[in-house]
């Protein structure tokens, strides 16, 4: 019965709004076609158009043709300067594009690739041909860099951009042979206890009076060994053939022989720094492509930059934790091994009870950190930081009423962080159930520390709310504030809907659905962050495009980006799966 009475309402609304459409076209019917007596010498001939011609919202118009504009705004356009390396009539166009499709494809797309095969041992034999290619590319895309650099334009004096290109070679080269000196020696270390197998292997053959299918003396089937050898041979000979190859050259033997220790040091010295120098890279080639930065304009730029950055990792860093990544130090939304399989064979001695100080008894790093203790230590220390490096964009040098904003919000991120790193802290936890004369309890397989999504929530309110010189960059700010508000909110019902969801009995990641949502509002809202610094708002309004340019593309690009993510994990799924020995 209510649900006919739903359709008949339905109908009947679905009646209201057709009449209602009849009645407008009736009177648009009846609208006189001529226009007024005069309006034709008084108005030029245009299209027609339903918009008003005194509406605001024009797409693509340049300012310059907007009549409304005040005297001090057509004089500041006016002298705005449009011209950047991309623009430009000098210079090879070929070799500049192919420098930045290149330089995004091997720092942007195969360097975080490479990093997460890198992070276990069974991938390398996977990761060394993607470590190499990526490194092709980087070289690649400075030698077009230097082809532009002869016939470029002078558009950016004292641009640091050359001296970190120069850097970056050497990084990659150094991080690159860094990387096969290592897998040599380790594939030589491998290979000496068994020196010989491979050539016995490889010289078996049956006398000439064998009928064909023979079985040995110890009971094996001899054509098994000879139709598949390497499932027989020592591990070894499954290795990469990259490593193999290099290994067969007497001066890299010779080098891996004799520097492998070293070699290794130098990778994990650059392994994960040069993930962020990638970045880093991108970003200074795209401000110095674009002629951004110059002069005090550089610190706005540099805080829209780092601050949208860390957001937007932040969301890759969700991913990653509900695709399963660091499920060993139970960070993955899920319990750790050695909370559910305690070894019983291992015998404990029994503490020797020790006098200790006050501060002796906090321990500032947790055996088991969780990832929200590691999120209020980042908050903590970025408030700290942040608390006199807004103040560095003033010419004048006097602490303005922006200035004083965004110390204060540094404070809550100094509060914030401090209050979370409390909550984790086991000492803290037990001093305060002393108070009370109970017993701590066993603590939860996962925490529930509500302070970094309350940091995170309070930043994107604050700052949807902070107004701006211009509407646009006004409208820019309430689009990614409020996507980082929203991802807080999520993350609350990430909480609840764990609590609510009985403990799991193995350390199998929980994956909640949320966090994709979660992950999607950081990565869109870090973009949109990056994007409101003021030039690229002054650019946007020079060309008549609105707030809903940066929503709609950050939107799509960010879809595109969490797809590939999920894409490498796979990939480093399926090249556990199909492991081979680690050299």
């Amino acid at each position: 019965m209510k649900v006919t009475h739903f359709i008949a309402a339905l109908w009947l609304l679905k009646g209201s709004l057709v009449l209602g459409h009849e009645d407008m076209d009736m009177e648009h019917d009846a609208a006189p076609a001529v226009p007024a007596a005069g309006m034709d010498a008084a108005m030029p001939s245009m299209t027609a158009s339903p918009a008003s011609i005194h509406s605001s919202h024009h797409h693509g118009r340049l300012i310059l043709n907007n009549p409304d504009l005040e005297p001090q705004q057509r004089a500041y356009w006016e002298k705005y300067n449009t011209t950047n390396f991309f623009n430009s009539d000098q210079g090879s166009k070929v070799a500049l594009y192919s420098h930045a499709i290149l330089a995004f494809v091997a720092f942007g797309l195969l360097t975080p690739m490479a990093i997460l095969l890198s992070m276990d041992s069974t991938c390398s034999w996977l990761y060394l041909p993607l470590q190499t290619l990526t490194s092709l590319m980087a070289v690649g895309s400075f030698f077009f860099l230097a082809m532009y650099s002869a016939t470029a334009p002078a558009l950016y004096p004292g641009s640091i951009y050359g001296g970190f290109t120069f850097l970056m070679l050497l990084l990659v080269i150094t991080h690159w042979t860094a990387l096969a000196v290592k897998s040599v020696a380790r594939y030589l270390g491998a290979m000496g206890p068994v020196e010989g197998a491979d050539y016995m292997l490889a010289n078996m053959q049956r006398p000439s009076s064998d009928s064909g299918h023979q079985v040995s003396d110890d009971g094996f089937d001899d054509d098994l060994v000879l139709e598949d050898p390497e499932a027989f041979a020592p591990q070894r000979s499954r290795t990469s053939p990259l490593v193999s190859k290099m290994a067969r050259n007497s001066v890299v033997h010779r080098i891996a022989s004799s520097f492998g220790k070293l070699a290794s040091v130098i990778f994990a010295a650059l392994n994960i720094p040069i993930f962020f120098l990638g970045f880093a890279y991108l970003f200074v080639g795209l401000v110095t492509g674009e002629c951004m930065g110059k002069g005090h304009m550089i610190f706005g730029l540099l805080a829209h930059l780092i601050k949208g950055f860390v957001f937007f990792l932040l969301g890759f860093v969700e991913l990653a934790r509900y695709c399963g990544f660091l499920s060993a130090h139970g960070m993955a939304w899920n319990r750790r091994d050695e909370d559910i399989y305690p070894a019983k064979s291992r015998v404990v001695p029994e503490p020797v009870p020790q006098r200790t100080s006050f501060l002796g008894r906090f321990k500032f790093w947790p055996s088991e950190p969780t990832m929200e203790y590691i999120q209020s230590l980042c908050i903590f220390i970025y408030g700290i930081t942040n608390v006199f490096l807004e103040h560095l964009g003033n010419e004048d040098g006097v602490w303005s009423h922006k200035d004083i904003q965004h110390a204060s919000i540094a404070f809550m991120f100094i509060g914030g962080g401090l209050s979370g790193l409390v909550m984790e802290s086991e000492f803290v936890r037990k001093s305060i159930a002393a108070g009370f004369g109970v017993e701590l309890g066993k603590r939860s397989y996962y925490s529930f520390n509500p302070m970094p999504a309350f940091t995170v929530f309070w930043t994107g309110a604050l700052m949807s709310r902070h107004e701006q010189e211009t509407p646009l960059s006004t409208e820019i700010h309430i689009q990614w504030g409020s996507l980082l508000s929203l991802a807080a909110v999520i993350r609350l019902c990430t909480y609840l809907m764990l609590y609510l969801r009985p403990i799991p009995e193995d350390s199998q990641p929980q994956k909640p659905f949320t966090e994709i949502l979660v992950s999607f509002c950081l990565v869109c809202g870090g973009l949109i962050f990056m994007s409101s610094n003021r030039e690229t708002v002054e650019a946007m309004i020079y060309r008549g495009i609105d707030s809903m340019f940066t929503l709609n593309v950050s939107v799509g690009i960010s879809a595109l980006l969490i797809s590939y993510a999920v894409f490498a994990y796979a990939v480093r799924g399926l090249a556990i799966r199909r492991s081979k020995p680690a050299y």
